[in-house]
């Protein structure tokens, strides 16, 4: 029975790895068109005056982010105001303006998201220390936390000693009493016996 189900048991496995094997190459496929575009996106043909102004040219779109991308700067972004902006930055480059006066221009126009290393102001600053102050505050708490636990304990065990000897010191009392009461009661004891002897030499 075995061996008549193992050619339906090998075309079975045949057709899954066949499957397999056209979605492996669907998703490959996916992914080269999707990465293909990206990897052409930013390539722009200018004419610079000089090196220097290339090499500024090139800094600066790389320093740039794009307005509308998420983590993309504007040489590596393909959206239609990417291309806009390093159209801007070549003018401006070759127009003489230096870098600080570009990055002036875009950040008067787009804010503090076109700068991919943000200019420091009350805002940025409070950015910057708010995970530094979360920290200090949850080190102070667990220390608070740690010093409240450790007087707790030292509290309790300050209590401890203090009803250990008020316990010692009651049953010392209790002790004394007890012997006290056996002394008395065996010189009572003595006391009868000694009366009883004279009573029987008298008589």
């Amino acid at each position: 029975m075995w061996r008549q189900r193992k050619p339906e048991l090998r075309k079975h496995i045949a057709k899954d790895i066949w499957k397999l094997t056209r979605l492996c190459s669907l998703v490959a496929v996916v992914c080269l068109l999707g990465v293909a575009p990206a990897a052409n996106a930013a390539i722009d043909s200018y004419e610079f005056s000089s090196e220097q102004n290339a090499q500024r040219y090139h800094a600066l779109v790389d320093e740039l982010r794009c307005p509308v991308c998420l983590s993309s700067n504007l040489a590596g972004s393909d959206s239609p105001i990417s291309a806009d902006l390093r159209r801007q930055v070549f003018r401006m480059v070759e127009a003489g303006n230096s870098p600080e006066e570009i990055r002036d221009y875009m950040y008067a126009r787009y804010g503090d998201f076109i700068l991919y290393r943000p200019r420091l102001t009350p805002f940025t600053l409070l950015l910057y220390a708010t995970p530094v102050l979360l920290v200090g505050a949850g080190l102070l708490v667990i220390v608070r936390l740690l010093r409240s636990r450790r007087i707790a304990a030292l509290t309790a065990t300050h209590a401890d000693d203090q009803q250990s000897a008020r316990v010692d010191a009651l049953l010392a009392a209790h002790g004394g009493a007890a012997q006290g009461t056996a002394s008395s009661a065996s010189a009572a004891s003595s006391a009868s016996a000694a009366s009883a002897r004279r009573d029987a030499n008298a008589a």
